[in-house]
């Protein structure tokens, strides 16, 4: 077997693995554990029959936008819909442009991180915190 190693960048040779991918390789593997560190549900908990419905609603009624790339900051009809929803729900008006949605909490951290801090800014957080949040960017 060829190894590539030594043919990586600087920084590809710099990464290590996350606290979150040693947690999810271990789990993986233990098939009787329901981990409560890693965000993981337990999957019998997955309402996939109502999923599937859904998912086949969404490509028959709107397949050929839902299968194509979108906006970076989300699905402007999903924007709009989350503001209604705040209005109606908290009285709080918001504009769908102020509105970005993320693939999740590390991707929603990442780009607050990425807007509010620069390269190797101390911050201060209480214990116990989000397993990957202590990096520098």
């Amino acid at each position: 077997m060829v190894d590539y190693t030594r043919l990586y960048s600087k920084l590809a040779q710099s990464i290590k693995a996350s606290e979150i991918r040693e947690l999810l390789a271990i789990i993986s593997k233990k098939k009787d554990v329901i981990s409560l560190a890693g965000g993981i549900p337990d999957p019998n908990l997955f309402p996939r029959e109502e999923l599937a419905e859904i998912a086949k609603y969404v490509i028959e009624s709107y397949g050929n936008i839902a299968l194509q790339y979108g906006e970076t900051k989300g699905i402007p009809e999903v924007r709009e819909t989350i503001c209604k929803f705040l209005e109606a729900t908290k009285g709080i008006k918001c504009d769908p442009e102020h509105v970005v949605i993320t693939t999740g909490s590390q991707s929603a951290l990442d780009l607050v991180a990425r807007t509010f801090i620069d390269q190797c800014d101390i911050v201060i957080s209480e214990n116990p915190t989000y397993l990957s949040s202590s990096r520098c960017i």
